[in-house]
Parts: structure tokens; sequence; C-alpha cells
């Protein structure tokens, strides 16, 4: 019994919650990106003003190389997020990967993606009990259906968000705050609320299949007993 039920919850892998975090990794790894280059384009001079241009923090006191360390996280953190974050090293590897990226001159704006692309990834190889307890099978059933466009509807909002930022008040000097600021920080909160229900609808995805799927505990109790 013990050993069925090992087997089992080494055979967990929330397939929903994956593709969300994966996503989420991806987004903060390309935001990460924009900023780096930004950065870079700044030349070789002193980042006392990185907060305020290009929305940043920097342990680094030089623009060139904190906008080329931060190019370098940003692509290793793509190549965990659609390479490792589900494996049992991924959540941890993605979390110190993503502050090192916000230490570098990754971006403000980044810390709460990071911090919900880790929780999200922390939950692909766990069953999901605090989530099944605070659900009901009926919620259960319309979140579930609605996972997909949620995540994507989220996605499309922040790459909204990130547009305007990127052409419309472009990291290359210190704006006033203005309107299209405001519209744009508006984009930025309605897609990270969105992907939030997202991910809340895709525990609710995995939550129905894990009951569907066949019990690999007794499946493989079974092969136990006939060795």
């Amino acid at each position: 019994m013990e050993n069925g039920k090992t087997i089992q919850a080494n055979c967990i892998l929330n397939k929903c919650t994956r593709t969300i975090s994966s996503s989420i990794a991806v987004v903060t790894g390309v935001i990460g990106i924009f900023h780096g280059i930004a950065e870079v384009l700044q030349g070789d001079r002193p980042t006392i003003d990185i907060g305020a241009r290009i929305g940043a923090f920097s342990v680094i006191p030089n623009y060139l190389l904190t906008g080329l360390i931060t190019l370098i996280i940003s692509g290793l953190i793509l190549w965990c997020g659609f390479c490792l974050i589900h494996r049992r090293i991924g959540p941890l590897l993605y979390l110190a990967l993503s502050l090192l990226q916000f230490s570098a001159g990754g971006g403000i704006a980044i810390v709460p993606g990071f911090i919900l692309g880790f929780i999200t990834a922390s939950q692909i190889r766990k069953p999901l009990v605090f989530w099944e307890k605070r659900i009901s099978e009926k919620w259960r059933l319309r979140f579930s259906s609605m996972w997909k466009e949620s995540i994507i509807s989220g996605f499309c909002l922040l790459a909204v968000g990130i547009l305007i930022w990127i052409f419309l008040t472009p990291p290359v000097k210190v704006y006033d705050i203005s309107i299209t600021q405001y519209i744009c920080w508006i984009f930025l909160v309605l897609g990270f609320v969105v992907v939030l229900f997202g991910i809340i609808a895709g525990f609710s995805r995995d939550l129905i299949y894990s009951k569907i799927r066949p019990s690999l505990s007794n499946v493989n109790e079974g092969k136990l007993r006939d060795n």
C-alpha cells in the first residue's frame, strides 16, 4: 500500500498547471529581455536613474553591464520555462533565476509575475488538496471550461500593456505621469487578474482530470502482489 501511494505521488503531473507556469515564466523572461535591451542602449554609463528611466532596480552600477547580464539571465529563464519548470528542481530554479533577474535590472513589474509563477509551478507535481477543499465540484466544472480562454485573454491584456510601454513610453528618457501610463498599467493589472483567475480554472481542470484518470496506485499494487 505504501509503495503504491509513493508511486502515485511520483507520477502526479498537473498538465494545465504546467502549461500556465511555463507561460508565466516565458512572459517574465521576455519582459526581462526588453529591459535588458533598453539598458544596453543606454550605453556605458552609471545606472543612477535606472528606476525612473527603465523601471528597474540593479545592484550593478553600469547600464551596459547590467543590460548584458539581464539578457543572459532572461534567456536562462526562457529555457527554464520551456524545458525545466515541470521538474522537481524547476520551481526553485525559476525563483532563483527570477531573483537574479530582478537584482540585475530585469524590471520591478516582474516581481508579482515571478512570485505568481513560482507559486503556480510549485503545484505542478502536487495533488492540489488545498484547492480541492475550496472549489466545489460544481464550480470546478464551470471554471475548468474557461481555463484556456482566461489564460489567453490575460496574456493578451498583458501584451497590450507591454506594447504600450515599449512603443508609446519607451525607456529612453524619464517621463511625467500621463494618461498613456495609466492606460498601460490598467492593461497590466487587468491582465494579471485574468491570469490569476485562469490559474484557478487550470487547477480546477487538473482536479477533474485527476478524478477520471486510472488509479496508478491500484494498478501498481496489483503488480506488486503478482510479483
